[in-house]
């Protein structure tokens, strides 16, 4: 399987496309920060992650994330 995406990839390559991503995919820290604006508050009321997720009702990854990324 990893001959046929090398032999996939390096075609895609030679034809001058290329492998990144789209721009409009990546969040801005200031798009994060609108759009987990609960887990921030909850954060800096020193919730835990563990609550902060459960009453936000994600995954306890995102909220540990976002409080890595954004350094509360």
């Amino acid at each position: 399987m990893q001959k046929k995406q090398f032999i996939g990839r390096t075609q895609y390559i030679a034809k001058g496309d290329k492998l990144v991503r789209k721009v409009e995919s990546i969040k801005t820290k200031e798009q994060k920060k609108e759009e987990y604006k609960e887990i921030i508050t909850l954060l800096k009321k020193e919730y835990s992650i563990r609550n902060t997720a459960s009453l936000c009702n994600i995954e306890i990854s995102t909220v540990q994330k976002n409080k890595e990324n954004l350094a509360l």
